[in-house]
């Protein structure tokens, strides 16, 4: 089962009305969204090529050639509700031109098909840190949409739901 998006796993965000409605500046910058919930994060499963996940990008590194003799490049985000945390790797070049550019901090994507997969022990230790122990791969039929920015003042509770 992969973190599916329904109303039972879905966390809302409210965005400040004042952000929503009178930021007259890039108006459409913020606007309401749905993250996943911590249920979500948690119920990532390892070899999944269908995981479908909500989150805001809060933190990026900047591609790299890793490997023995760095023969990959690898491009890495986290993607968070505020209380968990996933690695997300985009390894090809052609998939890192497409996506880098777009991956912003506090900037929500929508994943759409990635692969899940248990990250090694070594990232055991980020559990603590509110990280899944998985990692999810962007491949060439993954889709990511934006859905707008992460407003920083609110908080994400497991008791808000985005009312339709």
């Amino acid at each position: 089962m992969h973190a599916n998006m329904n109303e039972n796993n879905l966390n809302a965000i409210n965005m400040d009305e004042n952000n929503v409605n009178n930021n007259h500046e890039g108006e459409d910058q913020f606007q309401k969204y749905v993250l996943t919930d911590n249920a979500g994060y948690e119920e990532l499963i390892d070899k999944d090529k269908t995981t479908e996940i909500i989150g805001f990008v809060e933190e990026i590194s900047a591609p790299r050639d890793v490997g023995k003799q760095n023969q990959f490049r690898l491009f890495k985000f986290v993607l968070s509700n505020g209380e968990r945390k996933v690695s997300c790797c985009v390894w090809q070049k052609e998939i890192i031109v497409k996506y880098e550019p777009e991956i912003q901090i506090n900037k929500v994507v929508h994943i759409i098909g990635g692969l899940t997969k248990v990250q090694g022990e070594k990232y055991a230790k980020k559990v603590s840190d509110g990280y899944v122990p998985f990692e999810i791969i962007i491949q060439p039929s993954t889709e990511i949409e934006y859905l707008g920015f992460h407003n920083l003042q609110e908080k994400v509770t497991s008791s808000r739901y985005l009312e339709i």
